[in-house]
C-alpha cells in the first residue's frame, strides 16, 4: 500500500494500492489492484479488481471482475461485475450493467445496462438502456439510447440512431441520420446515409440508397445503386447506377 490512507481499513490478502485514499474502505475484498488517487476508494468486500486512475472504480464496493483504465473510468460502479472499460470516463455512469466492454474516452459513459460491445471514442455515448449492442468506430451509435441489438462498425455509423433497433451498419456515415427505423442492413460508405424512418431495407455498396428516408423492404447492390430513391417501397435494384433515378416508385427491378 502506498499513498496517503491507502488501504487504511484493509484486512484481506494479496491487494496493492497505489495513491491517496486508494482501497480506503476495503475491508474483505482480495485479490485487488487499484492505483491512482481515490481508485476504488469504496470498495469494501469485491474482489479481483482493476482500476488504474483517477477516482476509477471510485463507487464500487462489492462489484468483482472489473478491469477500468482511465481517469474516473467506472466510477459510479457499484455492484456490476465483469465489466472493462478502457478510457477517460469510459462507463462512467455504469452502476449494475455486467459484461460491458468500452473502450475510448466518453465510450458508453450512461450506459446502464449489460452486454454491449463500444470501441471507439465517444461510441455509445449517451445509451442508457439499450443492450446487446455493438459500436465500433468514433462517434458510432453515440446517440442511441435505449434501442437493442444493433451492430455498427465505421465512422459515425448509426449516429442518429436513438431507439431503432436490430440494425447493422457497415461502413463510415453508413445510416448516420437513421433515427428509430428498424431492421435495416447497409453495408458501404454512406449506404442508407438518408434513411430516418425506412424499415427493413437492405443495402449493399458505396452511397447505396443514400438518398433513402422513409422507404421500406428495398434491395439495392451496388454503387449508387437506388441513390435517389427517398419513399419508394419493395424495390430490388441490382448493379452499379441501377434504379439511381427512382424516387417514388415502388415495386420495381432493376437488374445491370
Amino acid at each position: 500500500f502506498f499513498g496517503a490512507n491507502a488501504g487504511s481499513a484493509n484486512t484481506a490478502n494479496n491487494n496493492s494500492f497505489f495513491g491517496f485514499n486508494c482501497g480506503l474502505a476495503n475491508t474483505t475484498g482480495v485479490q485487488n489492484s487499484f492505483f491512482g488517487s481515490q481508485a476504488g476508494d469504496a470498495n469494501t468486500s469485491a474482489q479481483n479488481n482493476s482500476f488504474f486512475g483517477y477516482d476509477s472504480g471510485g463507487a464500487n464496493s462489492t462489484g468483482a471482475n472489473n478491469t477500468f483504465f482511465g481517469s474516473l473510468s467506472g466510477a459510479a460502479n457499484t455492484v456490476a461485475h465483469n465489466n472493462t472499460f478502457f478510457g477517460f470516463s469510459s462507463g462512467t455512469s455504469n452502476i449494475m450493467g455486467t459484461q460491458n466492454a468500452f473502450f475510448g474516452s466518453f465510450s458508453g459513459v450512461t450506459n446502464t445496462v449489460s452486454n454491449n460491445a463500444f470501441f471507439g471514442y465517444g461510441t455509445g455515448l449517451v445509451n442508457s438502456t439499450g443492450s446487446r449492442n455493438t459500436f465500433v468506430g468514433s462517434l458510432s451509435g453515440d446517440a442511441n439510447t435505449t434501442a437493442n441489438d444493433n451492430s455498427f462498425l465505421g465512422y459515425d455509423c448509426g449516429g442518429a440512431n436513438t431507439t431503432g433497433a436490430r440494425n447493422t451498419f457497415v461502413g463510415s456515415t453508413s445510416g448516420d441520420v437513421n433515427s428509430y427505423a428498424d431492421d435495416n442492413s447497409f453495408f458501404g460508405y454512406d449506404s442508407g446515409g438518408s434513411n430516418t424512418t425506412g424499415i427493413r431495407n437492405t443495402f449493399v455498396g458505396a452511397n447505396a440508397g443514400d438518398s433513402n428516408t422513409d422507404g421500406n423492404n428495398n434491395a439495392f447492390f451496388g454503387y449508387d445503386s437506388g441513390g435517389a430513391n427517398s419513399t419508394g417501397d419493395n424495390n430490388a435494384f441490382i448493379g452499379n447506377y441501377a434504379g439511381n433515378a427512382n424516387t417514388t416508385g415502388s415495386n420495381n427491378t432493376a437488374v445491370g
